[in-house]
């Protein structure tokens, strides 16, 4: 195997102008193909036939307009003070309408609602507006839960008095992760690191240009596959750690081990 990697190595150092070449054209071209077939993910998630993933299905199809996420926003005011009070009432119902005028939001129902029960604290200090939303978890837009709280922050400072609005469900759950920031974090520590062991910016910043190349094409590719297939967001996180896991690390093996 050392012998092979010294011959790799050996001939795309002689031919160092055409490898860069073959690199950047392969991540030109499979990152144009990529951008014109790709489908993007898909963060839907299904079991067929669990009994849960079947009663969820018949609620779509009998009552579609529930079968979506829901979100709660939750009204505490202090101790020894109550809920039901005309001003709250009013306030809630003004949360209520403008909730319903969003984008995304199928209906509002107050804690007031004499059709519902259970919405009020027994001590009257707590009342929980419910918002059912069109759509499901992973389809809430960052906007519908930016209004979301945008309302429960004016519900609070209408009712004043020190009273706290807090907002829940599914709808503002963690999302499912996804790349960031703390990937070029990851590099910018990487670098240092390298620079203090290797001595040379030229040598630090290699392995840094090979990585990006690497996952760029093992990004782009599975991102291609999207148009055959279904793929998670989180699976592009996959390929990226591992190519910048064998490509920080060989140089750190090379070089280091010999001194």
């Amino acid at each position: 195997m050392s012998s092979l990697l010294y011959r790799l190595g050996r001939a795309a150092a002689r031919a160092r102008v055409l490898v860069v070449v073959l690199w950047v054209a392969a991540l030109a071209g499979i990152g144009g193909v990529t951008a014109v077939a790709a489908q993007g993910t898909d963060d839907t998630f299904t079991i067929p036939g669990s009994e849960s993933q079947q009663a969820l299905d018949h609620l779509g199809r009998v009552f579609p307009q529930v079968s979506g996420a829901s979100a709660q926003l939750v009204l505490l005011v202090p101790d020894g003070e109550s809920v039901d009070t005309p001003q709250i009432k009013q306030a809630m119902a003004g949360a209520v309408d403008r909730i319903e005028r969003l984008d995304q939001v199928a209906a509002a129902i107050s804690p007031f609602d004499k059709n519902v029960k259970g919405a009020i604290a027994e001590d009257k200090r707590a009342a929980m507006l419910t918002v059912a939303l069109e759509v499901d978890q992973t389809h809430v837009d960052p906007q519908t839960r930016a209004d979301l709280t945008e309302i429960a922050a004016d519900l609070a400072d209408e009712v004043g008095g020190g009273a706290e609005v807090y907002t829940g469900g599914n709808a503002f759950a963690d999302q499912v992760p996804k790349l960031s920031a703390i990937e070029g974090l990851g590099m910018v520590v990487a670098l240092v690191v390298m620079l203090l062991l290797f001595r040379s910016l030229i040598a630090a910043v290699v392995p840094l240009i090979t990585a990006v190349v690497g996952v760029g094409i093992a990004v782009a590719l599975v991102y291609l596959a999207t148009a055959f297939t279904t793929i998670s967001s989180t699976t592009p996180m996959l390929p990226t750690i591992l190519a910048f896991r064998f490509a920080l690390h060989s140089p750190f093996f090379f070089f280091s081990r010999p001194r």
